[in-house]
């Protein structure tokens, strides 16, 4: 993945889960969703994978509060994924 720098407040999270797709270096055929819109603010990925970008620590999932799911070749990033019904 090459470099993506959000600067403080300019783009939205779903913005940058497009980049994060985009900025891939190999082609690919996933499709990033996202429901997120927490304005980005110190973002910087360089020379990351981009499952790294999404998941580790400080990544886009923890640091927007976000869930990840995925369904083949769609990737969501999103507030909630399903719903709490209060079963147990």
């Amino acid at each position: 993945m090459s470099l993506y720098n959000a600067v403080n407040g300019s783009s939205y999270t779903d913005s940058i889960t497009g980049k994060v797709s985009s900025s891939c270096l190999s082609e690919h055929d996933f499709t990033i969703y996202s429901d997120l819109v927490s304005t980005a603010e110190d973002v910087e990925f360089e020379n990351v994978n981009p499952v790294d970008a999404l998941l580790v620590e400080g990544g886009v999932v923890e640091k927007y509060t976000g869930e990840l799911t995925r369904d083949w070749w769609d990737v969501f990033v999103v507030k909630r994924v399903g719903q709490d019904i209060g079963s147990i």
